[in-house]
Parts: structure tokens; C-alpha cells; sequence
């Protein structure tokens, strides 16, 4: 239940906001409040036809907080949320909704005018920082791309029938990326070192790898793990990998990022990989329908230019 005092600040913030047509985002501030109102509030906003993401903004002892919404699969709540805090403050939360907090310390002078004009240049920096790539629909310009080898190296993999039967639908989640999976003896979840994962067909495996002795090690903070859409309670599933031998001398085309780029790969059309300016896109000679993105330091150990 509301206070009259909420609604009040509710309707002062919705009546209010600074709404961008171009990119059909929405910035308001509201007055002090409970972060359960800030989420009311922005949850009401995003409810407009016109508007796909919305950022919602309150000051608050020691700094500001900002509550963040999207409705579009290009834009990643809780990525634009560290985006807009980087340096300043901090943020987390999920695809589609996420918070943050903006420290004072960083913004001394800030007032709810300034706030709310830097979180509109914020958003549309964010919006205007990035190339978007559909694999399905992507060509390689042999002008732009150089042919690199695969060298031979140690992986990680497990079938997906494996983790929760067949047919089980899931979603994996790792360091760089989230896909969902259809679970089936044709497909296999690939893993590095650092923990990024990534999907493989069975036929494209057998092909590329051979499959040694041992549990592969992931030596990183966040492991991949599995959340099953199909049962509840959806607790997270840590994954464990058997370890395989790429063959090596695959070819790919490769090249470097000059822009951050969004990646939706063939395996999943509603969730995008991130590539920052530096990393590498990369498409596999034999399949040039298979487009992903690996970090500037991962490829140099992953490949050799031909």
C-alpha cells in the first residue's frame, strides 16, 4: 500500500520526464524515496509504447540512486547500468531491470538538473557507442578480415543432454555471454580456462576436437553454470567439463573491433554477446554462418595470423 506522500512523488516524477523519440528512452528524478517506489515509478514508465528503456533517478544519502528498465533485447538493463556508473559509482541487477548508485563524491555539484542531463548524454553515449551484428545476416569482407590458424590447446566441453536430459530447455550463463539451450545429442557447451562458454554442433566437435582424459579446470571467479527453465525451484547448476584437444589448423577470418559491437550469434537471436573495441570478430571459414567475438588477449593465444 502507498502513502499519499508516494503517490505525490510518483506523480511529481512521472509528470516530469525528459523522453528521447530518437532513441525512445525516458530520464526523470524523483524526490527522495524508497527504493521500492523508484522501481514503481519506473516500472509504470516503461509501460509507454514509445519508450524501450528508462532511467529513474533519486538522491539519496551520499549519493544518487538510479533504477533502469528495458523492454528490447539490444539493450541489456544492467549493462547500461554499469555503463552509466563507470568510474562513479556501481550497479548490478538483470536483462531487464537493474539499479545502481552514483556516489556524491564523485559528483559534488550535482543537483536533480545536472543529474538528470548527465544521465541523458550517459544514455545516449551508450546508445550511439555501439554496432549491432546478426550473425544470420552477416557477410565477410575479405577486404576487412585476415585469415588466422587455429593453434592446438586444451578445452573444456559437456553434451547438452547431459546436464538436464534431453529436450531440457536452459539458459547458460558465463564470464562474457547467457544463451539459451535446447537440450539435444547434436549440440555441445564449449568452455576456456577463464570460463567463457559457448555452444558447438556435434558434427563441427568431431571435426575440431578429440576428446583426452580428465575434468577440465576453470580457473576463474565465475564459473558457467546452468538455471533449467523446466523445473522449480530454477536453482543455478555449476557445469563440470570433460577435457578435449582442438586438433588445430582450423581457419577462421578475423578482425579487430573499431567500435563496440553486439554479436546475436545463429544459437540465440534474443541474447548478444558484447565485444569492446580491440576484441575480435571472428568467423569460421568452414561455416561462415558461426560468428563470434573473443577478447584481444584470448586470441593472440587461441590463433596465428596465416
Amino acid at each position: 500500500m502507498l502513502s499519499l506522500r508516494e503517490i505525490q512523488i510518483a506523480g511529481e516524477a512521472l509528470n516530469s520526464i525528459n523522453n528521447d523519440r530518437e532513441h525512445h528512452f525516458a530520464v526523470t528524478c524523483a524526490a527522495k524515496c524508497d527504493p521500492n517506489i523508484l522501481g514503481y515509478v519506473n516500472d509504470l514508465i516503461i509501460q509507454v509504447d514509445t519508450i524501450n528503456v528508462s532511467v529513474v533517478c533519486c538522491f539519496v544519502s551520499g549519493g544518487i540512486r538510479i533504477s533502469v528498465r528495458s523492454c528490447i533485447n539490444d539493450i541489456n538493463a544492467v549493462e547500461l547500468t554499469r555503463f552509466i556508473t563507470e568510474g562513479i559509482g556501481s550497479g548490478g541487477g538483470h536483462r531487464q531491470k537493474a539499479g545502481g548508485f552514483i556516489s556524491l563524491d564523485k559528483m559534488p555539484d550535482a543537483d536533480p538538473d545536472s543529474i538528470v542531463d548527465f544521465l541523458i548524454k550517459r544514455v545516449t553515449m551508450y546508445y550511439e557507442n555501439f554496432d549491432i551484428i546478426r550473425a544470420e545476416e552477416y557477410t565477410v569482407d575479405p577486404d576487412r578480415m585476415k585469415i588466422f590458424v587455429k593453434k592446438p590447446q586444451i578445452m573444456g566441453f559437456v553434451t547438452s543432454d547431459s546436464i538436464f536430459g534431453y529436450g531440457a530447455s536452459f539458459r547458460v550463463r558465463s564470464v562474457e555471454a547467457d544463451f539459451k539451450v535446447r537440450a539435444s545429442d547434436d549440440l555441445i557447451i564449449m568452455t576456456d580456462s577463464r570460463g567463457s562458454a559457448y555452444l558447438i554442433d556435434k558434427a563441427k566437435f568431431d571435426s575440431t576436437y578429440e576428446v583426452t582424459e580428465g575434468v577440465f579446470d576453470v580457473r576463474a571467479d565465475y564459473h558457467p553454470h546452468a538455471i533449467c527453465f523446466d523445473r522449480e525451484p530454477r536453482e543455478p547448476h555449476k557445469l563440470c567439463f570433460s577435457c578435449c584437444r582442438s586438433r588445430g589448423g582450423a581457419k577462421v577470418y578475423a578482425r579487430r573491433l573499431d567500435r563496440n559491437t553486439k554479436l546475436y550469434t545463429i544459437w540465440d537471436s534474443k541474447n548478444y554477446i558484447s565485444g569492446m573495441v580491440g576484441d575480435y570478430l571472428v568467423v569460421r571459414m568452414d561455416d561462415q554462418r558461426d560468428v563470434y567475438i573473443i577478447d584481444r588477449e584470448r586470441f593472440d593465444e587461441i590463433y596465428k595470423e596465416l
